[in-house]
């Protein structure tokens, strides 16, 4: 699975998730990969943001992103979810065995009713 993708499922398995959260959950992606891949995703309009203000002890306020996938934002996910799939799928040679072609077709079949 690609950062992109693996990132994308967790925003859309945790609503309103930190960029720290995301860290914990990967913790073999650095800050900067998580943070460039985020705003990869918003610019591509597959997830959304607010800003959050936080006032802490001494009265200095910080500032952190809660991300999120809408319901419009979440129609385009699956398409893109299924285009990643297609992606995938091997093309066609005329030089696999017989047997290796009828599981393609099985499985073409099986891909085609997702669509």
């Amino acid at each position: 699975m690609s950062r992109e993708a693996l990132i994308l499922k967790i925003v859309k398995d945790n609503p309103q998730i930190k960029t720290r959260k995301i860290l914990e959950i990967v913790p073999d992606f650095t800050y900067s990969i998580v943070h460039n891949t985020l705003t990869k995703l918003v610019s591509r309009g597959l997830i959304d943001y607010r800003t959050i203000e936080t006032k802490s002890a001494n009265n200095m306020f910080y500032y952190h992103r809660e991300y999120f996938v809408t319901e419009t934002n979440n129609i385009e996910l699956e398409s893109t979810n299924l285009e990643l799939l297609i992606d995938k799928f091997p093309p066609f040679c005329e030089s696999w065995s017989d047997e290796f072609k009828n599981k393609w077709f099985d499985n073409f079949d099986q891909l085609s009713q997702l669509l």
